[in-house]
């Protein structure tokens, strides 16, 4: 047919068919037909899905976009793609990830395929078979041969529109709701004013033995199309009023309007007849099954209506005493069809199970079972006390497991930066000095305790290299215990200088350990004075030291801020004899100093003979890769008092001791 194989001819054309023979090039362009149909058809089922579920709703079904029913979050451009879309999404919303009806993609499928298999019988069998259906005007012409492609696609649109109509029919009524009037509005205006264009378009004419213009002919076919269409709706709406007392919801009426006037009033004929027919047949087998299942009636006109057309068409249901029946033949036929079809449809209505006609309308298909039995006492408590307990239900300030996950660290960062600002700004600590050391100086007599103990063991294995290097250490240790006495000094004398009258400046502030830290604050307790510790969580459990001020110890579990309130308030850094951590602080110090990105403070390191071992510094300057001015930035001193004078000169305060 021409109509079908403009596509073909178009890969001819192009040269395609110098290289392939013409059966192999229109095979392939019947592909690519088919293929082009079937994605047209499953956009429609896409569009057939949102008329679904707006046009009940009284919603616009163009404005706005496609939206999750659950969640109403807008669905992406891609993911309204016609079963690809599904696929993509894993048949789960992506925002909410609750279930997406599988009935969406299968209802798309379902129009794809309609659009191509009703292609492919109207036009691969009417290539070679002369039917009742469709018969030429002229004498003698196969059928459909004379039509112009746009003819022909214009009846075959008609005919999906038809279909379309149908089965949103079938699907709002599945749901329990009244399918709108407007859902036939196109198709019954289409369906007048096109045949008055192409009046082939209807698959039989009502008489052919009237002799009409072809205007006249499309009009008169449609008005008698519309008019027994109705007769019958208003036959299956009076069967089915007896049977069950109220009126159908599915708009049988406007239904059969449109399929009288689309196919003609003798396929509707026949079409509800046999719609009729099967639905009884189904209901009374599934009846007999014991199964709730129940097929609307819209259902099975939507299918009789697909499948009597491909039927006829490949002669295997010959019609041919519809073509041209005898006015009195059709009074008859439509009499007793009438009656046929009321009885049927009321015994479809008396057999539909209990409570099918107060069934509650769904808006969306829902993903659990229906008629779910609602929970009893013991149930109810037993999964409030479930709820209750879960993990979920805690509030989010005191749900520890849930503060600890990997997406609150910034929440957790914040916290950390807050509560220690907070109760410092409480407790008015305005200013600070930062006293590090190592952890391993201790005041002497631990340290003697500890060398007699190296040494007794030593003296044990006298040969053993490890004991002999504990001894070692713990001389070493021992030589620095000055040290201790030396920060403990020190921090006297800063806490009573500046923490009289209810100040609270020059607070000793460390890093809340043992060793020089523990000397540091010890030396402020002992006198009375405030001293504030920042300990932090390793996978050693470490303890605070004993003599920090109880409101102001604080714990943390990231460096940064730990360092970050070391340097907040700091008005001098005094370094001791330390390791690692000691050395990490200086260096941290030094280049924030260097870079001037902190306040201007004295960065004071006590013993000069240990530091000039541990850094040298004079050798970095010589090197080239720190300036000689850089050198300034460090001081030292050999006292306590010392120390003191250091930082009350960078900060202009009377050096005088206040010692009670």
């Amino acid at each position: 047919m021409d109509a079908w194989n403009h596509s073909s001819q178009l890969l001819l054309f192009a040269g395609i068919g110098d290289h392939f023979p013409p059966s192999v090039v229109l095979a392939f362009g019947t592909f690519l037909l088919c293929l082009w149909l079937f994605a047209v058809g499953a956009a429609w089922g896409s569009f057939l899905n949102v008329v679904v579920y707006r046009l009940p709703l009284g919603k616009n079904i163009v404005y706005p976009g496609s939206r999750c029913p659950r969640c109403g979050h807008a669905i992406r451009l891609w993911h309204n793609l016609p079963i690809l879309g599904w696929l993509m999404l894993g048949g789960k919303c992506k925002d909410c990830k609750l279930p997406i009806s599988a009935r969406y993609p299968l209802i798309e499928l379902l129009m794809g395929a309609i659009w191509v298999g009703v292609a492919l019988v109207l036009v691969e069998w009417l290539t070679g078979l002369q039917t009742v259906l469709w018969p030429s005007r002229i004498p003698g012409e196969l059928p459909l041969t004379s039509w112009e492609p746009i003819s022909f696609w214009t009846a075959y649109c008609l005919l999906m529109l038809l279909y379309f109509t149908l089965l949103a029919a079938s699907l709002v009524d599945l749901a329990g709701q009244r399918v709108p009037r407007s859902l036939f509005l196109p198709v019954l205006v289409l369906g007048i004013l096109l045949p008055l264009i192409w009046p082939d378009l209807r698959p039989l004419p009502a008489w052919h033995s009237w002799q009409l213009e072809a205007w006249q002919a499309g009009l008169v076919e449609g008005v008698l199309g519309a008019a027994i269409g109705a007769a019958l709706g208003l036959v299956v709406a009076a069967g089915w009023k007896m049977a069950s007392g109220r009126w159908p919801m599915f708009q049988p009426l406007l239904l059969l309007t449109a399929l009288g006037i689309v196919l003609g009033w003798q396929v509707a004929l026949v079409v509800t007849l046999l719609a009729s027919i099967a639905a009884v047949f189904v209901l009374c087998l599934c009846r007999a099954l014991s199964t709730a299942l129940v097929v609307p009636w819209p259902a099975f006109l939507t299918a009789a209506a697909i499948l009597l057309p491909c039927l006829v068409v490949t002669n295997l249901l010959p019609l041919h005493s519809l073509v041209n029946p005898s006015p009195l033949n059709a009074a008859v036929m439509l009499l007793s069809s009438s009656v046929a079809i009321a009885a049927l449809a009321a015994t479809f209505a008396q057999f539909l199970p209990p409570g099918y006609h107060d069934r509650k309308a769904r808006i969306f298909p829902l993903e659990v079972p229906e008629g779910t039995a609602p929970m009893n006492g013991e149930e109810r408590l037993k999964n409030i006390e479930a709820i209750e307990k879960s993990a979920s239900y805690k509030l989010a300030s005191f749900d520890d497991e849930f503060l600890q996950r990997p997406e609150l660290r910034p929440v957790r960062l914040q916290l950390e930066l807050l509560k220690p600002e907070m109760f410092l700004n409480e407790h008015n600590v305005s200013s600070t000095i930062v006293v590090f050391g190592g952890t391993q100086i201790v005041e002497r007599t631990l340290a003697e305790e500890r060398l007699a103990a190296a040494a007794a063991a030593l003296a044990k294995s006298p040969g053993d290299a490890t004991l002999a290097r504990a001894v070692s250490r713990a001389e070493s240790v021992l030589a620095k215990s000055h040290y201790y006495d030396a920060a403990r000094e020190f921090a006297r004398i800063v806490s009573s200088s500046c923490q009289n009258d209810s100040r609270c400046d020059y607070v000793v502030i460390t890093g809340g350990g043992p060793g020089i830290m523990e000397a540091a604050n010890r030396g402020a307790h002992e006198i009375g004075c405030k001293s504030i510790g920042l300990n932090i969580t390793l996978p050693e459990e470490q303890k605070p030291n004993p003599y920090i001020t109880p409101e102001l110890c604080f714990q943390f579990h990231y460096f940064a801020i730990r360092k970050m309130h070391f340097l907040l308030r700091a008005k001098a850094l005094v370094a001791f004899p330390g390791g690692f951590g000691t050395i990490d602080e200086l260096f941290e110090v030094l280049t924030l100093k260097q870079t001037k990105r902190m306040q201007d403070v004295p960065v004071i390191l006590y013993g000069r003979e240990y530091w000039n071992k541990v850094v040298n510094f004079q050798f970095l300057a010589d090197e080239g890769v720190i300036g000689d001015h850089h050198l300034k930035l460090i001081e030292y001193a050999e006292s306590p008092q010392e120390v003191w004078d250091i930082i009350a000169r960078h900060h202009h305060h009377d050096r005088e001791r206040v010692v009670d």
